[in-house]
């Protein structure tokens, strides 16, 4: 489960008790992310990525949307706890890419460099780096929320010639799938497509 707290503490200097706990996917967490408003929290398991919106809004109603308190904030009924959409390798990608296992290093946000609002998702799993847009999962995570039913978006992919060790965001880029990634033996600017096979476009 995810624990969300307010940020205030008592006398000893510990987080009161939290406002809201969200339920998890089954598998242990091992690291979580933030966007900068608070709207939006990014966890990694082994084997998906869950996303939760913080701030769902109780109707379609524009006003009631923009009225919506954070759940960082305001503890949330049992059910209307955000639901945690999973991102995943597509099978078809994990074939290509030649991946016998799926093990996840920590997800983070891009932000865009001018706005610094969320532009995108960008995580690793042995040499192959993901990058999800933002703005297309926020749209299905939004929908799942309220229970439709909907294709998740597809990762854009780029693979590096040894096991990636970490992906993070390019601080201050124009693009919002800028980002580094570092392996054993160096510090590469991953080219992200859509389709990309073994051997082609990568190493970077």
């Amino acid at each position: 489960e995810v624990r969300l707290f307010d940020g205030t503490t008592n006398y000893d200097g510990d987080f009161k008790k939290c406002k809201t706990k969200l339920d998890g996917i089954g598998s242990p967490l091992i690291s979580l992310d933030v966007s900068a408003d608070g709207k939006w929290v990014l966890g990694t398991t082994e084997r998906a990525l869950i996303l939760y919106n913080t701030t769902p809004p109780s109707s379609d109603d524009a006003a009631a949307a923009s009225s919506a308190k954070s759940a960082f904030f305001k503890s949330a009924a049992a059910n209307a706890k955000p639901r945690p959409l999973r991102l995943t390798l597509p099978t078809d990608v994990q074939m290509e890419m030649g991946l016998t296992d799926i093990c996840f290093r920590p997800a983070r946000f891009t932000e865009d460099g001018e706005s610094g609002k969320e532009r995108g998702i960008v995580t690793s799993t042995g040499n192959v780096s993901l990058f999800w847009n933002f703005k297309q999962v926020a749209k299905v995570a939004e929908r799942y929320a309220k229970g439709d039913i909907c294709g998740i978006p597809r990762p854009k992919v780029a693979l590096a010639a040894d096991a990636v060790v970490d992906t993070r965001a390019l601080p201050g880029a124009a693009r919002g799938d800028s980002a580094v990634v570092v392996t054993p033996v160096a510090v590469r600017k991953p080219r992200f497509s859509t389709k990309l096979k073994p051997g082609k476009g990568s190493p970077n």
